[in-house]
């Protein structure tokens, strides 16, 4: 009777690999989430700064607290999905991690090698450059927006 059975090694490591893939598949999708969410916030917010600063014959002091509130509240979204995609990453890479040690398991037993990039791999790490550094940039272009209207309109 196998349904009274205890499952082999060999069931559970690749019942153990399809939960682990399924937890990284998730976690990247989340970060996917995290990215878009921050990128679309950002380019409202840089669109509404723009028609606020096109705004020459309005009095300054009515936009003043939304030239300097808009590049505050984009640099502190960007701060904060960068901690939040950067938790991410790292949930992502100790998955990785376990699921290559499952790999090892399942070599000698079926034969098969790893594929894809490791997590020490450089490709690994080249592709998410782009989910490590975009908050980054963005934080930093808020910044300079902000120096840049604090020099420029009030001094």
């Amino acid at each position: 009777m196998r349904d009274q059975e205890q499952p082999n090694e060999l069931e559970k490591l690749t019942l153990e690999r399809g939960w682990l893939q399924e937890a990284i598949d998730f976690e990247y999708h989340l970060n996917d989430g995290r990215l878009n969410a921050l990128l679309v916030f950002n380019a409202i917010l840089f669109g509404v700064f723009g028609v606020v600063l096109s705004k020459d014959g309005m009095p300054i002091e009515s936009f003043r607290w939304i030239l300097v509130g808009i590049p505050i509240l984009g640099a502190s979204i960007s701060m904060l999905s960068r901690r939040a995609i950067g938790a991410g990453i790292s949930q992502i890479e100790k998955l990785k991690k376990r699921r290559s040690s499952v790999f090892e398991k399942l070599r000698p037993l079926v034969g098969i090698e790893l594929i894809g990039a490791a997590v020490g791999d450089p490709n690994h790490w080249a592709g998410l450059l782009p989910a490590r550094w975009f908050p980054i940039f963005v934080t930093a272009s808020w910044m300079l927006a902000l120096t840049w209207v604090l020099l420029s309109r009030f001094l």
